[in-house]
């Protein structure tokens, strides 16, 4: 957002929020895939197959702090920091660009994080557009959702966001 604000890119993906504060200085949008449900993977965690085999408890810690984390962003006691922690992060000045930010967020939070076999697919599908091999990988061979699953199963998940309020 900085380098398109000073003229040294003339083009940028960015987040939500920060494309509402450049579009309410005058600045357009050129593609918005946010109404298509369109989204990448920024919401997966990746790791190699050794760190998966070697470390599966510092992987199941990641994952719940992770849904407790979407559980604090998304109940009304984690507004004011999570709206402060977007606007810091993303240098948003603009009060209702942070709010936008943080309705997209919450439009794109899941609650039971499971992997999302369409949304790969979907990805793929994209990817081989550019380099048709992408058609090769079986995706579903990429999901490990035991983490998850676990969490979810001993009630984990349900107890998060019912500590924070969230429902």
């Amino acid at each position: 957002m900085q380098a398109l604000e000073e003229g040294r890119i003339d083009g940028a993906v960015l987040p939500s929020a920060q494309s509402k504060q450049l579009t309410n200085k005058g600045y357009s949008v050129l593609l918005d895939l946010s109404p298509l449900s369109i989204y990448g993977a920024q919401d997966a965690l990746v790791v190699t197959t050794t760190f998966l085999r070697e470390h599966p408890n510092s992987i199941e810690g990641i994952v719940a702090g992770l849904i407790e984390g979407a559980a604090f962003v998304q109940s009304a006691k984690g507004k004011s920091a999570t709206l402060e922690t977007i606007k810091t992060e993303l240098m948003i000045t603009d009060n209702a660009a942070a709010d936008a930010g943080l309705l997209q967020l919450s439009k794109v939070i899941v609650r039971k994080p499971y992997p999302s076999v369409e949304r790969l697919l979907n990805m793929q599908r994209i990817m081989s557009i550019v380099a048709p091999t992408a058609m090769n990988v079986k995706v579903t061979d990429l999901i490990e959702d035991r983490f998850v699953k676990k969490l979810d199963e001993s009630g984990f998940i349900d107890a998060a966001y019912a500590s924070v309020g969230a429902g």
